[in-house]
């Protein structure tokens, strides 16, 4: 294009290729034709990326070497030409109409940072196909509407658990300018400590309209399980960095603080006491509980997981009784 975009459109991927043709199908098909599309490949090697240029000449490949999503982020947010930055992950899905809902509103917010928006998870069927997403489809081109919940100045309301889709957020290209990327350093949460920044300097707003598929699957962020609680961990280091205010005035206590952070601790010794480490549970639960978060359910979980672990520990305790 001889003249710079109004979006740049930034996928970062790593060995995606049951997905990247639909997550890029899915951009090339809005009805925006001036902006690009920067594909990130991190080090890849079930694929030639390179293949994915001849779908539209709007379509440039910048390869990588396996340095993460954060840095793959930032390459392509060094290599953008447009006035906005659009973010979208390579096995997600955006619905018709979204960048031009977004781009509309954007011109019309000039001192608004950035504007994003719902989701609708992307599951499987019982057939083990995902649905195509013709059959899900949501025209958001006309998307006015507000979410005022989640609009405005959201660092505490980040703090108290708001969600932002990563595939369904714009911002203008000066907040990267200013703030720079994503942290390379945070393992998990790193789209959260860029929000988090990004609110201590600017407002965001939610389009209320549901702006992207998000596929689950084993490799999807909601399907995996971690060692660490990285949202408890997240808390903290923001706490640390900016405090307890947003710019807007609005206070979390002390004391509220402690149990958003209790909270994450239980939910993380839930999902380990489903589906993980006893050991790891049994910690979290004791976390929650010196938090005051949920104490009669900590207290149950606490003792349920004590349980599994000395099951666990009598099983691999049993003498070999192979002849």
């Amino acid at each position: 294009m001889p003249h710079a975009p109004d979006i740049s459109v930034i996928i970062p991927v790593r060995n995606g290729k049951d997905y990247i043709e639909e997550a890029t199908n899915s951009v090339v098909k809005q009805n925006f034709p001036n902006m690009e599309i920067i594909i990130v490949n991190d080090g890849s090697t079930d694929f030639n990326y390179d293949d994915l240029k001849s779908i539209d000449p709007r379509i440039s490949i910048v390869h990588l070497t396996g340095l993460g999503v954060s840095s793959a982020r930032n390459a392509g947010m060094a290599a953008a030409r447009g006035r906005y930055f659009a973010f979208l992950d390579a096995d997600d899905y955006w619905q018709p109409g979204k960048i031009a809902a977004q781009f509309r509103h954007m011109e019309e917010r000039t001192a608004t940072g950035g504007v994003f928006g719902g989701f609708q998870k992307w599951s499987r069927s019982e057939s083990g196909d995902f649905p195509e997403p013709e059959t899900l489809r949501i025209d958001c081109e006309g998307a006015t509407q507000l979410n005022a919940a989640a609009s405005g100045w959201l660092y505490t309301r980040l703090m108290r658990g708001l969600i932002i889709g990563m595939s369904t957020f714009l911002i203008r290209r000066e907040v990267y300018d200013q703030l720079g990327g994503f942290d390379a350093t945070v393992p998990i949460g790193e789209d959260y400590l860029f929000w988090f920044n990004i609110s201590q300097h600017y407002t965001m707003d939610c389009l209320d309209a549901d702006l992207t598929l998000y596929r689950i699957h084993s490799g999807s962020a909601m399907a995996k399980l971690h060692q660490i609680n990285h949202h408890g961990a997240l808390l903290l280091r923001a706490e640390k960095t900016w405090g307890l205010s947003g710019p807007d005035g609005d206070h979390i206590s002390k004391k509220e603080f402690r149990r958003l952070v209790g909270q994450t601790e239980f939910n993380h010794g839930y999902d380990h006491f489903w589906r993980g480490d006893p050991t790891i549970a049994a910690k979290s639960f004791r976390n929650a509980l010196s938090a005051g978060v949920r104490p009669e359910r900590s207290m149950a979980y606490l003792a349920l997981s004590r349980l599994k672990q000395l099951k666990r520990l009598l099983s691999n305790s049993k003498p070999d009784a192979t002849p």
